[in-house]
C-alpha cells in the first residue's frame, strides 16, 4: 500500500514540473491543472499573486502619481502638489486670496516679508508671534507721527515720556501725549539757536521754538510768548472793545504804579504763557497798543483813519496835530496820553487834541 502511494505522488509531481500555471483549487493535492509553480499545494489567497494582481491593475493610477497628478481631483480651493500628488493649500502666493503662501507648510499666511498684502495701515510684516501678522509698527522707528510715536503691540500710540520721542528730529520731549519741540521751563536749552539769524528764541505756548529773540520785545509790542519780553514783562492777550486782539508785552504792576500812557491796570490776566497778575496797559474799550504806538513814536504821517493803528478794527485816527496829520487815539484822561500830549477837551477826545 506504501508503494502505491509513493507511485501516485511522484506522478503528480511529474505533471506539475515545468509549468507555471495557476488556476483557483480548494484542496490540496488537486489535478495537475491546478499546480502553482510546481507545487501540488492549494493556495487560492497566495499573497504574493494578489501583490502581483493589484501592481498590475494599479500601474496607471502609479503612473499618474509620479507624474503629479492628484487623484481624486482637488476641491475647497486646493491646488495639486504634482511632487507628492496630494491636495495643498498654496503652492505659491498667486494661490492665496491674501498674503502669502508659506511654502514649509503650503499654507495661506498674512504674510512673510514686508509688502506681502500688508496695506498702507500696516505696512511691517511681523514674525516673532506665533504666526506671522501685518501690524502699523514693529518698534518706535516706524511711528512717525507726534501723536502716534510710540509702538505698542503693533499699533502706534500717543506716547508716554519723552523717551517715546527720542527718535524724532525736531519733538523729542513729550507733552500730553504728543512729541513737541520745547518746554517753557527748559527753552533756553530747548530753543538754543532756533530764532531767525540762529538767535536764542522762545518757547510759544504750542511747544514750538519761535523766530523772535528771546528777551528783546518791548512794552506794548506784539508778541507771541513770555519768553520774548524784556524783563518784568509778560506777553499778555488783549481785547478792543469787546473783541479778542492781539497780545502784546505789558509790564507787570508788582510795586510800581503804572506810569502814562500805560496807566490803566489790567487785573488779574493770564499772559499766553499762564502766569496770572496785574499788567499796566491801555483802555481797551478806547483803543489798543498798536494805536498808542503810532503816536508815541512821533514819527507816523497819516491821510486818513484807516493809516492808523491795527488794520481793521478803528483803533486809531488821523487828526492834525501840531499843523501835521499825525496818527492818535481817543482818550478820556491825560494819563492815557504820552507826557507830551494832552488829552484834548473837544469832541471827541483823542491825544494832543485841544
Amino acid at each position: 500500500m506504501r508503494a502505491l502511494l509513493l507511485v501516485m505522488l511522484a506522478m503528480l509531481l511529474a505533471g506539475c514540473i515545468g509549468r507555471n500555471e495557476h488556476t483557483e483549487c480548494e484542496q490540496d493535492n488537486p489535478p495537475a491543472e491546478c499546480c502553482y509553480e510546481g507545487s501540488p499545494y492549494c493556495e487560492p489567497n497566495n499573497q504574493n499573486n494578489t501583490n502581483n494582481l493589484n501592481n498590475s491593475n494599479n500601474s496607471n493610477n502609479s503612473n499618474n502619481v509620479n507624474n503629479g497628478g492628484c487623484d481624486p481631483a482637488c476641491t475647497g480651493g486646493q491646488v495639486c502638489d504634482e511632487q507628492s500628488g496630494s491636495c495643498v493649500d498654496c503652492l505659491a502666493n498667486t494661490d492665496c486670496d491674501t498674503g502669502a503662501c508659506d511654502t514649509t507648510t503650503n499654507e495661506c499666511v498674512a504674510c512673510l516679508q514686508d509688502g506681502d498684502g500688508c496695506d498702507a495701515t500696516a505696512p511691517y510684516c511681523d514674525l516673532s508671534g506665533a504666526e506671522p501678522v501685518c501690524v502699523a509698527c514693529r518698534g518706535n522707528d516706524d511711528c512717525q507721527e507726534v501723536t502716534e510715536s510710540l509702538c505698542t503691540g503693533g499699533s502706534c500710540g500717543a506716547c508716554v515720556m519723552d523717551a517715546d520721542c527720542a527718535h524724532l528730529e525736531d519733538t523729542k520731549l513729550c507733552e500730553s501725549g504728543t512729541c513737541v519741540e520745547c518746554r517753557v521751563a527748559t527753552e533756553a536749552v530747548d530753543c538754543e539757536g532756533k530764532g531767525i539769524g540762529g538767535v536764542d528764541s522762545a518757547c510759544l505756548p504750542d511747544n514750538t521754538c519761535g523766530d523772535t529773540e528771546a528777551g528783546t520785545v518791548t512794552n506794548c509790542t506784539p508778541c507771541e510768548a513770555d519768553g520774548e519780553c524784556v524783563d518784568n514783562y509778560l506777553c499778555v492777550p488783549t481785547d478792543f472793545q469787546g473783541n479778542a486782539h492781539e497780545s502784546y508785552c505789558l509790564r507787570r504792576v508788582n510795586m510800581m504804579p503804572c506810569s502814562t500812557p500805560y496807566s490803566n491796570v489790567l487785573s488779574q490776566v493770564e499772559s499766553v504763557n499762564g502766569i496770572l497778575d496785574d499788567y499796566c496797559g491801555v483802555v481797551p474799550s478806547l483803543t489798543t497798543c498798536s494805536a498808542v504806538l503810532d503816536l508815541d513814536s512821533g514819527v507816523t504821517i497819516c491821510a486818513q483813519d484807516s493809516d492808523c493803528g491795527a488794520d481793521g478794527i478803528g483803533d486809531g485816527i488821523c487828526r492834525e496835530i501840531n499843523f501835521q496829520m499825525r496818527c492818535t487815539y481817543l482818550c478820556d484822561g491825560g494819563d492815557q496820553c504820552p507826557s507830551n500830549n494832552s488829552c484834548g477837551q473837544n469832541e471827541p477826545r483823542f491825544c494832543g487834541g485841544t
